[in-house]
C-alpha cells in the first residue's frame, strides 16, 4: 500500500474541492490533515494517483503528491495526531 500526502490550491472552486474530498474519502484511512493537505493510503503507484487528480482538477488548480516513507514531524490539530500517528504505525 502506498503512502501520499497531496497539497492542492483549486482558485477557490467549490465543486472541484468537493469532488476531490469525495475521490480522496474513498481512500484508506484518508486523514485530511488541514483545508487542502490529505494523508491517504492508496493501491495506486504515483502515476495512476497523479492522473486521477488532473482528472478532477483544472489546468489552473495547483498540487503537489508526496510519496510518504516515514512519520512527519510538526504540529497539527489535537483530533488529527492520533490518527497520523496510527496511519504511520508498521505494518499498516
Amino acid at each position: 500500500m502506498n503512502r501520499y500526502a497531496i497539497a492542492y490550491d483549486l482558485n477557490n472552486d467549490e465543486k472541484n474541492y468537493n469532488e476531490l474530498s469525495k475521490f480522496l474519502n474513498l481512500l484508506t484511512e484518508p486523514i485530511r490533515v488541514q483545508k487542502s493537505l490529505w494523508i491517504v493510503k492508496s493501491e495506486l503507484d504515483k502515476l495512476e494517483f497523479t492522473q486521477k487528480i488532473e482528472s478532477i482538477l483544472d489546468e489552473d488548480e495547483y498540487y503537489l503528491i508526496f510519496n510518504l516513507d516515514e512519520s512527519p514531524n510538526g504540529n497539527v490539530d489535537k483530533n488529527v495526531s492520533p490518527k497520523i500517528s496510527e496511519f504511520f504505525k508498521p505494518g499498516g
